[in-house]
């Protein structure tokens, strides 16, 4: 089952969904992400956090984001402080919106924008089990200070 097939009848949680031109999501904690879509490329954007998940037994990002057109799904944590806790609400959001309900994708990208990172961050267990995780979907984690701007494909 694809994201989409799984996810868009719950309309309530869709962010935005469309072609435009910049994406850009941030909160008040002064970290921020942006797509730029100069291909005008259709994608859904969902809240994750309060929205697809709503349980508070389960630690979640905030937004996730599918562009059909690539299969691709981008789950966005924007972070504030603590980077252990970023990781682990970017674990938990795979393994059940992805893993558990067995969706299929072509790509996932697990993206960690925070106020600021040191190497060791980068290093942890966590961190490590997040990239073996998001690798077995033929990702990457993507881990930012403060901005993570990139294209929508």
């Amino acid at each position: 089952m694809k994201f989409n097939e799984k996810y868009y009848s719950l309309k309530q949680h869709i962010y935005c969904d469309d072609n435009r031109k910049t994406l850009s999501l941030e909160e008040t904690k002064g970290v921020k992400y942006i797509g730029t879509n100069k291909n005008a490329i259709e994608y859904t954007v969902y809240r994750v956090d309060k929205g697809l998940i709503s349980t508070n037994e389960t630690k979640q990002c905030d937004f996730a984001i599918y562009v059909p057109s690539s299969d691709s799904v981008r789950l966005i944590e924007l972070k504030g402080g603590n980077i252990d806790d970023g990781v682990e609400q970017l674990i938990q959001t795979i393994d059940v919106l992805i893993k558990r309900p067995n969706i299929s994708v072509t790509k996932l990208y697990a993206i960690l924008v925070a106020k600021k990172f040191n190497t060791p961050a980068l290093l942890t267990t966590k961190m490590k089990k997040l990239k073996t995780l998001v690798k077995s979907y033929k990702g990457e984690v993507i881990p930012k200070s403060i901005k993570h701007e990139e294209p929508i494909n």
